[in-house]
C-alpha cells in the first residue's frame, strides 16, 4: 500500500509540473485527436451497422408487409399451393408483381390539350418504365402501412381501396415529380386502362431490398386479366403475403414449406431477415470503411507513440531528478504510466462516447427532418462493436506506451550534469547496444504481442474472417516497404549531398534528410501509407465511374426489350428493321457490339447441386445471389456475344435435346463444380437436372445477351418462355422509335441503360460520401502522426537551425531549406504511395467487382497528381509549421544551453 500511495504522490507530482508553461492543453489535446479520430470512426461504423441491422430486424415484419413474403416466377399460385397456404397462416394475400411499361396520357400539364374533334389516338402520350405490384387493395398490407398521397386538393381517401377503386393507379413520387403528371391523367398498362389517383410516398412492403431501376407503381390485383402481363412466358413473379398463426416461428414455417413443397423453386423472406441483400451490402460496406477507420486508428498509435516521446523528452530532467533522489525505474515508469493511460483511456472513452452518438443524432434528423434511408434505424448501444473499437484502441494504446516507457527506463541522473552527452534523443547506440537484451527484449517482446494481438484480432473482427487478415498483412508490408524506401533514400542523399555543396541551402536539406535517427523514417512511413489509402480509395471510385459512365455505354447497347411474345417476334424484328436497327453479329467486336440480338428468356430456381438440396450447401457470400433469387436462364447452338469459352467443348447439333449446360467459370468456382457435374434448377415449379459441358468467361460490361447458366437447344422449347433482345437505337430516332413501340407493342417492357446507369452512378456516389470522410479522418491521423513525430525531435532540429543562424544563415533561408526537405520527402511518398494505390485499385476492381481497369486515360494521371500534390503540400504545411517555432527560439539561450 505504501509503494501504491507513493507512486500515486509521484504521478501527482510530475502531472503538476507539467501544467507549467502552458502547454498541458495544446498538447492533451492533440494527443486525444490523434487517438480519439480512429476510435471515433470504428464506433460510429459499427454502431451505424448495427442500428440498421436492428432496425431491420425489429420493422421486419413492417418491411415485408407481413411475417413471411414468398415469391415464385413465371407463373400463378396453384390452388393447392393457396390452400396450403391458407391453412399454414393466420392470413394470407396474394398479388404479383413485374417491369413494365405504363403510357401516360396527358403527362405534361402545359402542352396544348387536344381538342373536342381529336381523335383519341391523337392524344400526347409518354412511355415510363415502372415496377407494377399487383395487391389486395383491401387488405395490403397485412402489416404496417405504406402512405399515399392525392394529386388534387380533394378530400383524401381513407385506404389503398378507395385510391385503386375504378381502374385508380398510384405511382411512386419519383415519377410523378419528374413527370410533373396532371390529376386523373389516363395510364395504360398492356391491355388495362385507368386513371392517376395518387402518389406512392412509402411502400416498402413492394420491396424485395435490392436498389429499384424504377419507379413503383399499384394497381389492384383484379386487373391482372386486363394487363396480359402475368401470362406464361412473361417475366413476372407472383407473391403471398402471410401473417403467421401464434406461436409458429419463421423457421418452423420455412421447415414445413419445404417438406410440403421441396421442388416448388420459392423464394422466402421474413421478418427475421427481410432484407438479406441489403445485410450482405450493409456487411460489406462495413468491413470496408471499418478497416478504414482502423488505419486511421494505427496511423494515431503512431502519432500518439512520437507526441509521448516528445513528452518524455522535455521533461528528462523531471524523471533525472527523481532517480537521483532514490526513485527506482519502476516507480518512475508506474508513476508516468498512470499520468499517459490517464489520457489515453479519456481520448478512448470521447471516442467511444462520439461514435455511439452518431446513430442517435441519424436517427433524429431522420425523424424530424423528413430524411431517408430506405431502412429504418433503431439506435441503440451497439456494446459489441463498442467492444470492438475499444479493443482496437486499447492494444493501440498499449503499443503507443511501450517505446516511451522505455526511455523513461533508460533515462540517467547524469542527465542533470551532462545534458548534452547523455540525453537520450542526442545520444546514439551502437549495434551492440541496440541488441543488448537487458535493455531492449522486453520492449521488442511486448510490441511483438502487441502486434500479434491486432493481427489476430482483426482476422476474426471482420467478415470474412480472410479480410481483415490480407489487410493488415497488406499494411504491414506497405509500412515496411516505407521504411525501406525511407531508409535508401537517406543512403542515396548521403552520397549525393557532397554534389550540391555549391547550393549551401539544398546541401543543408539533404544533410538533414541523410540522418535517419533524426525520425525522417517514421514521418516518411507515416505520409506514405495516409497517401496510399487516400489514392487508393480515388482510384477505385474513378474506375468504378470510368467502368459505369464510359466503358458501359460505349460498349452496351442503348435499350433492353423485355417479355416479347413469341408471335411477336416477327413483327417486332420488322419494326427495328424500319428504323435501321439490323442484326449484325457477324461483323461484331469486343469494341463495336452488335445492333441487334435477340434470344428466348425463362427464369429458374437453382435447388441442387450434384444431387445435394442448395440448403445443406455452404454458399460463398459473395455468390449468395445466385441462389437466393431466381435466374435468367436461356439456350443458344453457337457461343453468345461477350462470351468465351475457356474449358470443355461446346456442344454439337447431336447434344441438342440433351440436357447440357453451359456455366459462367466464377460461379463453377464459386459452388466448387466442374466439367461433368449436374445442377439442378426448379423452372415454373418442375425440376430439370443438367450436366455442366463448358465452362465461359463473360464480359458483363457489354450488357449483352449473356447468362450465367446457359442450355443446349432442345432442353427448354416445351416450357412457355418470351424474348428478350437489345439494340442501339440511333439516338435522333431514339423518341420516334419508343413512340412506335409504345403503340404496336405496349406488353413490350424497354429499359433504357442510360437511365440504369445513371441511378448506378448515383447509388455511387452517396456510397463515395462516407469513403471520403473516412479518408478525410485518416489524412487528418496522418498529418497529426507526422507533426508528432518532427515534434520529437524538434530540439535536435531547433539546435541545428541555430548553429546555422549563428554561421551567418537568414531565418528565410532556413525555412527555404526546410521547405525543400519537406517537399523532396512528400513527393517521394507520395509518388510510392500512386503506385501502391493503383496496383491496388486494380486488384480491387478485378477481383471484388470483376470489372476491367484501364489505366491509360488522362483521368488516373491527373488525379494520381492530384495526390501528388495533396502530399506535398501537407508535408510542406506541417514540416514548416512545425520548424517556424524552431526558428523563433532565441540564439542566446540555444548558446547557453537553455
Amino acid at each position: 500500500m505504501k509503494f501504491l500511495a507513493l507512486i500515486w504522490l509521484v504521478a501527482g507530482k510530475l502531472r503538476h509540473q507539467q501544467t507549467g508553461g502552458g502547454r498541458k492543453g495544446g498538447f492533451v489535446g492533440l494527443l486525444m485527436i490523434s487517438l480519439g479520430l480512429g476510435v471515433t470512426s470504428m464506433a460510429a461504423i459499427g454502431s451505424l451497422a448495427a442500428a440498421m441491422m436492428a432496425g431491420m430486424q425489429q420493422h421486419g415484419a413492417e418491411l415485408l408487409g407481413g411475417d413471411v413474403k414468398i415469391a415464385v416466377s413465371q407463373r400463378e399460385f396453384s390452388p393447392a399451393e393457396k390452400s396450403w397456404l391458407q391453412a399454414h397462416s393466420q392470413q394470407v394475400i396474394f398479388g404479383a408483381t413485374t417491369r413494365a411499361m405504363v403510357r401516360v396520357g396527358n403527362a405534361n400539364p402545359t402542352a396544348a390539350q387536344p381538342s373536342q374533334t381529336s381523335q383519341p389516338s391523337q392524344t400526347r402520350q409518354t412511355s415510363h418504365l415502372v415496377e407494377v405490384t399487383l395487391v389486395d387493395s383491401e387488405h395490403y398490407p397485412l402489416i404496417g402501412a405504406s402512405h399515399f398521397a392525392p394529386l388534387t386538393d380533394a378530400p383524401t381517401p381513407k385506404n389503398l381501396a378507395q385510391y385503386l377503386a375504378d381502374n385508380g393507379a398510384l405511382l411512386g413520387k419519383e415519377l410523378v415529380t419528374q413527370g410533373q403528371f396532371k390529376p386523373g391523367a389516363s395510364l395504360q398498362l398492356g391491355g388495362w386502362h385507368g386513371i392517376l389517383q395518387g402518389v406512392i410516398q412509402d411502400n416498402n412492403a413492394a420491396g424485395d431490398g435490392r436498389p429499384r431501376l424504377a419507379p413503383g407503381m399499384l394497381i389492384d390485383l383484379r386487373a391482372m386479366d386486363a394487363t396480359d402481363l402475368t401470362r406464361a412466358g412473361n417475366l413476372f413473379s407472383s407473391l403471398a403475403w402471410l401473417r403467421l398463426p401464434p406461436g409458429l416461428t419463421p423457421p418452423q414455417f420455412r421447415q414445413a414449406l419445404q417438406q410440403a413443397w421441396p421442388e416448388a423453386g420459392w423464394h422466402v423472406q421474413d421478418r427475421d431477415d427481410p432484407r438479406p441483400g441489403l445485410r450482405r451490402f450493409l456487411d460489406w460496406v462495413q468491413s470496408f470503411l471499418t478497416l478504414a477507420g482502423l488505419s486511421a486508428l494505427l496511423l494515431g498509435g503512431m502519432a500518439v507513440t512520437h507526441g509521448l516521446v516528445h513528452r518524455i523528452q522535455r521533461r528528462e530532467a523531471d524523471f533525472a531528478l527523481i532517480k537521483l533522489l532514490g526513485g527506482t525505474p519502476t516507480l518512475v515508469v508506474l508513476a508516468e504510466a498512470l499520468n499517459i493511460s490517464r489520457l489515453l483511456v479519456t481520448a478512448l472513452l470521447v471516442g467511444l462516447a462520439v461514435g455511439a452518438a452518431i446513430p442517435f443524432g441519424l436517427e433524429w434528423l431522420l425523424r424530424y427532418q423528413d430524411w431517408s434511408l430506405g431502412v429504418p434505424i433503431l439506435a441503440h448501444i451497439a456494446w459489441q462493436k463498442l467492444a470492438m473499437a475499444g479493443g482496437f484502441g486499447g492494444l493501440v494504446a498499449i503499443l503507443a506506451l511501450v517505446e516511451p516507457l522505455a526511455r523513461v527506463v533508460a533515462l540517467r541522473p547524469a542527465l542533470l550534469f551532462r545534458p548534452q552527452q547523455t540525453s537520450l534523443a542526442a545520444a546514439g547506440r551502437t549495434w551492440f547496444e541496440r541488441l543488448d537484451p537487458r535493455r531492449l527484449g522486453l520492449r521488442r517482446l511486448l510490441v511483438m504481442a502487441g502486434w500479434m494481438a491486432v493481427a489476430g484480432l482483426t482476422s476474426v473482427a471482420f467478415h470474412p474472417w480472410g479480410l481483415g487478415l490480407v489487410f493488415f498483412l497488406v499494411l504491414g508490408l506497405g509500412y515496411g516497404m516505407f521504411r525501406g524506401l525511407a531508409y535508401g533514400l537517406t543512403k542515396i542523399c548521403g552520397k549525393i549531398r557532397p554534389y550540391f555543396a555549391p547550393w549551401p541551402i539544398l546541401n543543408l536539406a539533404l544533410s538533414r534528410l541523410a540522418r535517419p535517427r533524426r525520425g525522417f523514417i517514421a514521418v516518411f512511413a507515416a505520409m506514405g501509407l495516409s497517401l496510399s489509402l487516400v489514392s487508393l480509395a480515388v482510384f477505385i471510385g474513378l474506375a468504378l465511374h470510368q467502368a459505369l459512365g464510359e466503358q458501359i455505354p460505349a460498349q452496351a447497347p442503348s435499350h433492353f426489350f423485355i417479355d416479347i411474345g413469341q408471335a411477336q417476334k416477327s413483327n417486332f424484328l420488322q419494326t427495328l428493321d424500319r428504323f435501321g436497327v439490323k442484326n449484325t453479329t457477324s461483323s461484331a467486336s469486343p469494341n463495336r457490339p452488335p445492333q441487334f440480338l435477340i434470344a428466348p428468356s425463362i427464369r429458374g430456381r437453382i435447388t441442387a447441386l450434384n444431387g445435394v438440396a442448395i440448403e445443406k450447401i455452404t454458399i460463398p457470400p459473395n455468390l449468395a445471389w445466385a441462389v437466393e433469387s431466381d435466374r435468367g436462364l436461356s439456350w443458344s447452338a453457337d457461343i453468345p456475344y461477350g462470351s468465351r469459352l475457356v474449358m470443355g467443348n461446346w456442344w454439337q447439333a447431336e447434344d441438342f435435346g440433351t440436357p447440357l449446360i453451359s456455366l459462367e467459370e466464377s460461379l463453377a468456382y464459386g459452388f466448387g463444380l466442374k466439367l461433368g457435374d449436374s445442377m439442378t434448377l426448379t423452372i415454373l415449379g418442375r425440376p430439370i437436372t443438367a450436366r455442366i459441358a463448358n465452362l465461359r468467361r463473360v464480359n458483363w460490361l457489354s450488357l449483352s445477351l449473356n447468362h450465367a447458366i446457359l442450355f443446349a437447344p432442345g432442353a427448354l422449347e416445351a416450357t412457355p418462355y418470351n424474348y428478350i433482345a437489345t439494340a442501339i437505337v440511333p439516338p435522333t430516332q431514339e423518341a420516334e422509335f419508343m413512340t412506335q413501340m409504345g403503340q404496336d407493342f405496349p406488353n413490350i417492357t424497354i429499359v433504357s441503360i442510360r437511365e440504369v446507369v445513371q441511378q448506378l452512378l448515383a447509388m455511387m456516389r452517396a456510397l463515395e460520401q462516407g469513403a471520403r470522410l473516412i479518408a478525410v479522418m485518416v489524412v487528418m491521423t496522418a498529418l497529426l502522426a507526422v507533426g508528432q513525430v518532427i515534434m520529437t525531435w524538434l530540439p535536435d532540429r531547433t539546435r541545428d537551425l541555430g548553429v546555422c543562424q549563428m554561421l551567418g544563415a537568414t531565418r528565410k533561408m532556413m525555412l527555404f531549406s526546410v521547405a525543400v526537405e519537406f517537399a523532396l520527402v512528400g513527393l517521394v511518398a507520395s509518388c510510392l504511395a500512386v503506385e501502391i494505390g493503383l496496383i491496388g485499385a486494380a486488384l480491387v476492381v478485378k477481383f471484388v467487382f470483376g470489372l476491367p481497369l484501364d489505366l491509360a486515360t488522362a483521368h488516373f494521371a491527373w488525379r494520381g497528381l492530384a495526390v501528388m500534390g495533396i502530399g506535398v503540400v501537407a508535408a510542406l504545411g506541417v514540416g514548416v509549421g512545425v520548424s517556424y517555432f524552431s526558428l523563433r527560439q532565441p540564439l542566446a539561450g540555444l548558446l547557453r544551453g537553455e
